[in-house]
């Protein structure tokens, strides 16, 4: 069962590893600077539960109200409980760079072929991690600097 902070509306940012992959071979010729890489389409908490739960055969995404979530949480919880909408759209200009794994086309069920471990799925998704380039809360990225 997998625990979803408040209702879900919030929205998270990830990126596939064969993107985060091609990614990273076209930063080797970028100029330096901060870049975000992640999907074209972020989707809300409540959707990006439901594929993973779907994909692992899980009961459905169990909703935790935001106060508990809050209280278990502590600091960290307003940043998860926060929406991550991230653009790649500088790296894209910069480096011609493009995601083609669409969580909403390929995404995890799709990649899986039904499913048969976890691991092999697990290693597929990277979730972009909020912080900035000083180590604090912030967007994500990758700091070429």
């Amino acid at each position: 069962m997998l625990p979803v902070p408040g209702g879900g509306a919030n929205f998270v940012s990830s990126v596939h590893v064969d993107d985060g992959t091609t990614a990273a071979v076209a930063a080797l010729d970028a100029p330096a600077g901060v870049y975000n890489v992640t999907d074209d389409e972020p989707l809300r908490m409540r959707d990006y539960a439901q594929v993973i739960t779907d994909a692992f055969g899980l009961k459905p995404p169990r909703w935790v109200p935001r106060w508990l979530f809050r209280l278990i949480g502590g600091g960290p919880a307003k940043y998860i409980l926060s929406s991550q909408r991230v653009s790649n759209a500088r790296f894209k200009q910069t480096t011609g760079w493009g995601a083609e794994v669409s969580e909403r086309t390929r995404g995890l069920g799709a990649d899986s072929g039904g499913i048969g471990s976890a691991s092999p799925v697990a290693e597929m998704w990277y979730t972009a991690r909020p912080t900035s380039a000083s180590g604090r809360a912030g967007r994500s990225h990758i700091d070429l600097e």
